[in-house]
């Protein structure tokens, strides 16, 4: 997925706790449910963060903010863990594709980008 918006496989950085991973690398991040977190640096690289493992807490955590930002049909629609995981890749990729860090219009640009991965 990364290849196909032209980003670096090498910012992809797959760990046991974001929250932690962010700890030891200075960066502030007290959500001890986050899933993954896109880290943009003003020399252009970045850091695209996974938990290597994903909690029914974390994933409730995930669904209820979209829900909280209006997505709710699409919640409804990440009805398989493949498809949760899908929207939350496209998510974090949405960081450097759109140049910006709003939640919303990366929410929305991965509900509209799922349609290439459909399962």
């Amino acid at each position: 997925m990364m290849m196909d918006y032209d980003l670096r496989v090498e910012w992809l950085k797959i760990v046991p706790s974001v929250q932690e991973w962010c700890r030891k690398n200075e960066i502030e991040e007290d959500n001890p449910f986050r899933i993954a977190k896109c880290i943009c640096r003003t020399d252009g690289t970045r850091d695209i963060v996974f938990a290597e493992e994903l909690t029914d807490d974390m994933i409730q955590s995930a669904k209820g903010s979209m829900m909280f930002r209006g997505f709710i049909s699409g919640v409804e629609s990440l009805d398989t863990d493949s498809k949760f995981l899908i929207h939350t890749v496209l998510h974090e990729i949405a960081c450097p594709v759109l140049k910006t860090i709003d939640q919303v219009s990366r929410d929305k640009w991965a509900f509209d980008q799922m349609a290439k991965y459909a399962i």
